[in-house]
C-alpha cells in the first residue's frame, strides 16, 4: 500500500506545473512564463535577476503541499471534459 501511494504522489507531482516553482524560475532568467503569461502583474524586463533563486527553497515544498489542490482540479477538469 505505501508503494502505491508513493508512487500516485510521484505521478500527481510529475503531472502538476508547480506554478510557484516555474514563475520563480522565469523571473530570475527574466523570461516571460509561458504558464502564467495571463498575468500581468509582471513583466519580465529581459534582464536575468538570480535574486530569485533564493525563493526555491520555498516555493518547491510550497508546490509539494498544493500538489493534491492541483490534482483535485486537474481530476476535476479531465471529468468535465469527459462529459463533452
Amino acid at each position: 500500500m505505501k508503494t502505491t501511494g508513493c508512487i500516485l504522489l510521484a505521478a500527481l507531482l510529475i503531472s502538476t506545473n508547480g506554478c510557484l516553482t516555474s514563475e520563480a524560475v522565469s523571473h530570475a532568467k527574466g523570461k516571460l512564463n509561458p504558464v502564467m503569461e495571463m498575468n500581468d502583474s509582471y513583466q519580465p524586463d529581459g534582464k536575468s535577476h538570480p535574486a530569485y533563486y533564493a525563493w526555491l527553497p520555498l516555493t518547491v515544498p510550497a508546490d509539494v503541499a498544493l500538489s493534491p489542490f492541483y490534482g483535485i482540479t486537474l481530476l476535476t477538469w479531465v471529468a468535465v471534459e469527459s462529459v463533452k
